[in-house]
């Protein structure tokens, strides 16, 4: 219990100062590469593909922290460390490449540690998994609301790029001393090779069909996810609005109401089956994916946006622990990378082909293709219900 709450605390904090490198991402990032440099389709094509780079890097850094002395606190320090100084320097950067590169890397590292945060939240009671990873997640959306709002502030009143930027590369330094706090042992070395992680997805018949299922789901929802700013931002989608109200729209809005439904969702988690729970957090992806692509008006866009933040405060607390109900402790880490890797794949590959397709097809022929990928994704899980019952227990 007291190695509970001491995790509760630094890694709440950890989370706090990082997830502000979330708000970065989802709007910041694009928002300057516009307003600061004269980007192209292909500039924010990559810059919106690039963001998931780091979920493709949670396995092979797993291997490496497998042959570190270092235990997962101070190796997710270290991937902080880096970020902050990513983000410093693409402050100051005066070519557009330059400046796509390392707010790529200041972006993406914290998602490379995400099966290291495995190992962590592995060490919570197994029956209360979801109560006590609940405060990581209220701190997390606290964060995303506390910077995300004092960012769009500071480019309402006119400041610069450079020390907006400097400023997220001073948040993710404070974050990494949270995570030299954060109690846990060696990582183990579960797995001798990057290809032994692999043979989860030949060996267990329900975590490869998940993954299938969820790769679908996934695709539907990332394709699009990063140009939700682009939508809103250019006047070529029907909205035209300004920088600060495509952050409140894309950032805070959604934060919102991740921060009422998480706890409901982390009962939720602990209680019920998850692939039913996931069946209806895929449903509220399709909700919000339909209705915002497709909108026109303020209302529509706001609505969208609050589906959206119901479904992501299911989301993150499902895509985080799924592993850790599905897997045995020792093995947990090992089944992340791999589910982090396939999301890694999607993330990067997927908007590649986004932003182009909804300057070609519109937003409802994009949501239509989406809708029609979740709801393959709700049948095919449907079908593993009864297999679920016998591998998603305390």
């Amino acid at each position: 219990m007291k190695q509970d709450r001491a995790i509760q605390l630094w890694d709440g904090g950890r989370n706090f100062f990082s997830r502000s490198l979330q708000a970065l991402g989802d709007s910041f990032a694009m928002i300057l590469l516009v307003e600061a440099f004269e980007a192209d389709l292909l500039h924010k094509s990559i810059l919106g593909g690039a963001m998931g780079l780091g979920l493709l890097l949670g396995a092979p850094f797993l291997r490496v922290c497998q042959s570190s002395s270092w235990n997962a606190s101070r190796l997710l320090a270290l991937l902080m460390g880096i970020s902050g100084l990513a983000c410093f320097l693409a402050a100051w950067a005066t070519n557009i490449w330059v400046y796509i590169i390392f707010v790529t890397v200041a972006y993406i590292m914290p998602y490379a540690g995400i099966p290291l945060s495995t190992e962590i939240y592995s060490q919570y009671d197994s029956k209360h998994r979801g109560n006590r990873f609940l405060s990581s997640v209220i701190l997390s959306n606290l964060g995303v609301l506390v910077f995300a709002g004092l960012g769009g502030w500071f480019i309402e009143g006119g400041g610069t790029r450079g020390i907006l930027l400097s400023g997220f590369a001073v948040v993710a330094w404070i974050s990494m001393l949270c995570s030299l706090m954060i109690p846990c042992e060696k990582v183990k070395r579960n797995f001798k090779s990057l290809g032994q992680m692999w043979t989860t997805l030949a060996q267990d018949r329900l975590f490869r069909y998940m993954c299938i299922a969820w790769f679908m789901m996934g695709t539907a929802n990332l394709w699009l996810y990063p140009y939700r700013t682009n939508y809103l931002l250019e006047d070529q989608f029907g909205h035209n609005m300004s920088p600060e109200m495509v952050v409140l729209l894309v950032v805070m809005v959604p934060e919102c109401l991740r921060l009422v439904s998480s706890p409901i969702f982390a009962w939720l988690f602990d209680r019920i089956n998850f692939i039913l729970l996931r069946m209806f957090l895929n449903a509220l992806f399709g909700i919000y994916t339909i209705i915002f692509f497709t909108s026109t008006s303020f209302a529509g866009a706001l609505i969208g946006m609050m589906v959206l933040g119901v479904a992501q405060g299911g989301g993150m607390i499902a895509w985080q622990l799924w592993v850790t109900r599905l897997a045995p402790k020792e093995k947990a880490p090992g089944y992340m990378a791999v589910h982090t890797f396939l999301t890694g794949i999607r993330r990067v590959c997927t908007p590649l082909l986004g932003l182009w397709a909804l300057q070609n097809w519109g937003g409802l022929a994009c949501s239509s293709i989406s809708l029609v990928l979740i709801g393959v994704s709700i049948i095919m899980m449907a079908f593993l219900i009864p297999m679920g019952r016998q591998r998603f227990v305390h």
